[in-house]
């Protein structure tokens, strides 16, 4: 959302947000309560994973084997496993792979300066009446879901200014996700 505001005119034709961690300052005064546990949780988790893999492979049978990769679908994960990762080196100079995000960058997005993500916030109603945005997120027992309600209700408030195009709640019985 940040890289949208330096412009009048969005870099995007479309947006899509997958499980968008942003709330209005609005929403952290009334709800810190509630939200600062979760926020405490998912920063010790991310701070803890694995962060550099031999080959996209490997780092997708390390996905699919843990939380929170392993609720999610097989079309997801395989997407995740080549998108999200990139070539490197490791500390011996041997070729690896790392997340394109490194974690330290995730886990500052769930720290006690929320300035920015109020900002994104705030350029979500911008944009959404300039673009089309999609939000998807997961019904199941996941991360994104033990993120407090009010988190996802302040993304798609309407009385703000966030028409999205679409909100899709996705489920998949583990089950299906497996076949």
């Amino acid at each position: 959302m940040l890289s949208t505001r330096h412009s009048d005119k969005c870099p995007y034709n479309t947006l899509i947000l997958a499980g968008p961690s942003m709330m209005d300052e609005n929403t952290w005064k009334t709800s810190h309560e509630e939200i600062q546990p979760a926020f405490d949780m998912v920063t010790n988790a991310i701070k803890h994973r694995w962060d550099v893999w031999t080959s996209k492979k490997a780092a997708h049978k390390y996905f699919i084997a843990r939380f929170p990769w392993n609720s999610w679908g097989p079309r997801i994960v395989a997407f995740f496993s080549e998108h999200a990762l990139r070539s490197s080196k490791d500390k011996d100079d041997k070729a690896c792979v790392v997340r394109k995000c490194p974690m330290i960058h995730e886990a500052e997005a769930f720290q006690i300066d929320l300035k920015h993500t109020w900002d994104a916030a705030e350029q979500l109603s911008n944009l959404a009446r300039r673009v089309p945005i999609l939000v998807a997120r997961g019904k199941q027992l996941s991360l994104n879901a033990r993120r407090p309600q009010v988190i996802h209700d302040c993304v798609v408030d309407k009385t703000k200014g966030r028409v999205l195009t679409s909100v899709i709640m996705f489920t998949m019985a583990r089950k299906e996700r497996e076949k």
